[in-house]
C-alpha cells in the first residue's frame, strides 16, 4: 500500500496532466458533435418535400446529372421511368467517369431495363427486398440523396424528398453497401432464367429476347456473351 501511495505522489503531476487532457479531448468531441447535429438540423430544415412523379423523375434527373464521382441508388424501375431517350440522352446522364450502382427487385419484366443499364456502365444487382418495399433512393457523392416514398396501394403517386446533406448521404451510403453484398449480379439472375427457359418455352431464348427488344446484331451477340460466362443463381438464393 505505501508502495502505491508513493509511486502517486512521485507520478501526480503525470496523472493529472493526463486526466486533464482526457477530460479537453471529450469536451471537443461534445462540442464537435453538437455542431454536426445543429448542421443537419439546419440543413433539414431546408429539405424540400414534393408531391406527384413528374417532379420526382426531374430530381432524379438532376442528381445524376450533378455526380461527380459515384451514385448508388435503390430502384424498382431501374430509372426507366426517366423516359424513352436514345443513347445521345444516356450519355448524358450515365458519364463514364462516375462510378454507378443499382439495385433493383427479381421482375423479369425489368429485363431490358437491366441491360440498358448495363451497356450505360451502371452495375445491377437484384435483391427481393427491393420489390417488396415502396422506399426508393439515389445518394451522390456523399453531399445529398433523393428519396421516393408511395403507398403499395397508389403506386404513382410518389412523394419525392430532396436532402442536400453530407451525412444523411454517407449513412443511405452504408445501408446500400450492406444491402449490395446481400444481393446477386443480374447477369446471374437472367442466367438462370434463360436456362430454365431452353428446351420448354424457346430453343434459343437469348435469341427470342433480341427480337423481342429489337435489338442489333452486336447487341444481340453482348448479350448473348454476357449471359453464356455468367453462373446461374443458386436456387431459393433470390426468395
Amino acid at each position: 500500500m505505501d508502495v502505491v501511495i508513493t509511486f502517486v505522489h512521485q507520478w501526480e503531476w503525470l496523472l493529472l496532466g493526463f486526466i486533464a487532457a482526457l477530460e479537453v479531448s471529450i469536451l471537443v468531441h461534445a462540442l464537435r458533435e453538437t455542431r454536426e447535429r445543429q448542421h443537419l438540423v439546419k440543413e433539414m430544415q431546408s429539405t424540400r418535400v414534393e408531391l406527384g412523379r413528374e417532379t420526382y423523375v426531374a430530381m432524379k434527373r438532376s442528381a445524376l446529372s450533378e455526380a461527380k464521382r459515384h451514385v448508388c441508388f435503390v430502384s424498382r424501375t431501374l430509372n426507366a421511368d426517366l423516359g424513352m431517350m436514345g443513347d445521345r440522352d444516356l450519355g448524358r446522364l450515365y458519364r463514364p467517369e462516375v462510378s454507378y450502382r443499382c439495385i433493383s427487385g427479381n421482375d423479369p419484366s425489368r429485363l431490358h431495363d437491366m441491360f440498358n443499364l448495363h451497356r450505360c456502365g451502371v452495375e445491377v444487382r437484384l435483391n427481393p427486398l427491393a420489390m417488396v418495399s415502396t422506399f426508393r433512393f439515389h445518394a451522390w457523392d456523399d453531399r445529398g440523396a433523393i428519396l421516393g416514398f408511395s403507398d403499395e396501394a397508389e403506386e404513382h403517386e410518389i412523394r419525392g424528398i430532396e436532402a442536400i446533406n453530407p451525412y444523411f448521404s454517407r449513412v443511405l451510403c452504408q445501408h446500400f453497401d450492406r444491402m449490395w453484398e446481400e444481393s446477386v449480379p443480374w447477369e446471374q439472375w437472367a442466367a438462370s432464367l434463360i436456362l430454365s427457359a431452353q428446351g420448354t418455352v424457346a430453343e434459343d431464348p437469348v435469341q427470342e429476347l433480341a427480337e423481342q427488344w429489337k435489338l442489333p446484331e452486336r447487341s444481340a451477340e453482348e448479350l448473348r456473351e454476357l449471359l453464356g460466362r455468367a453462373e446461374p443463381v443458386v436456387q431459393g438464393s433470390m426468395r
